[in-house]
């Protein structure tokens, strides 16, 4: 265990070193909830159902945060190791390659964590956020969320032999992911066309779940989410796991 710790601290502080994932999981998702929170504060709208804007927003660029960490950095990541042979090298030491990519997963963990409670603090504190829903069932909703973009971010480092190409399906999975699901732009301005297509996108389905219950509406009305994220995480696991390879 005290060598798993160490793996994860360095996986860690490789990750701060990417100016690129720190700028779109500690800053992008902040900067989206000041100038979202700027434009339309968050005083009851009769457009968002009487709800404040940025108590109907903030499940989304909370989702931000699960896909720039999960399903952008992490395929990357592992593809780069696989790409310079790191993960074969450590096949040939005591140091278990699994135990370097679970350290890398940990190290992912901690910047999400780190990235939802500023977002949540700035919006709490300069714009007076308010959840009527259970906090409890929220954090549920939102591991939920996490470990179906996860896994597909697992499944593209499996699929992907190497960092470029790692990069180039992240890329197209992520952006349509972000601008289409309601993360970046709330599905209540999307056409009413448009959000039948958005349907198709399992982070859709994850910005739904947590915004719903962070409204306090049952869990039993977004039995379809549920089983639809929990669908992409089986499936994405275990098609990952008997497809990997280390080299």
């Amino acid at each position: 265990m005290r060598l798993f710790i160490k793996v994860s601290i360095v996986e860690f502080r490789l990750l701060l070193r990417s100016f690129v994932t720190l700028f779109f999981a500690l800053i992008f998702p902040p900067m989206m909830v000041i100038l979202f929170g700027s434009i339309y504060g968050n005083d009851p709208a009769q457009f968002f159902n009487n709800r404040g804007a940025l108590d109907t927003m903030l499940p989304g660029y909370l989702s931000i945060s699960i896909c720039v960490i999960g399903l952008m950095n992490l395929p990357i990541s592992i593809g780069q190791y696989r790409q310079r042979k790191i993960l074969k090298r450590y096949k040939a030491t005591p140091l278990s390659p699994w135990m370097i990519l679970g350290g890398q997963l940990f190290g992912s963990l901690i910047l999400l964590i780190i990235s939802v409670f500023l977002v949540l603090v700035l919006a709490k504190v300069v714009f007076n956020y308010n959840m009527d829903g259970n906090i409890f069932l929220f954090v549920l909703t939102f591991i939920l969320t996490t470990l179906s973009m996860f896994s597909i971010g697992f499944l593209v480092a499996s699929l992907a032999k190497s960092e470029k190409s790692a990069n180039l399906i992240a890329n197209i999975l992520y952006f349509p992911m972000i601008f289409l699901s309601g993360s970046t732009f709330p599905s209540e301005m999307f056409p009413e066309k448009m959000v039948i297509y958005t349907k198709f996108l399992p982070l859709t389905h994850g910005v739904e779940l947590m915004k719903g219950v962070s409204f306090g509406m049952p869990i039993s009305g977004f039995i379809p989410e549920i089983l639809i994220l929990a669908g992409f995480t089986i499936v994405c696991t275990v098609i990952s796991v008997f497809t990997f390879t280390w080299e």
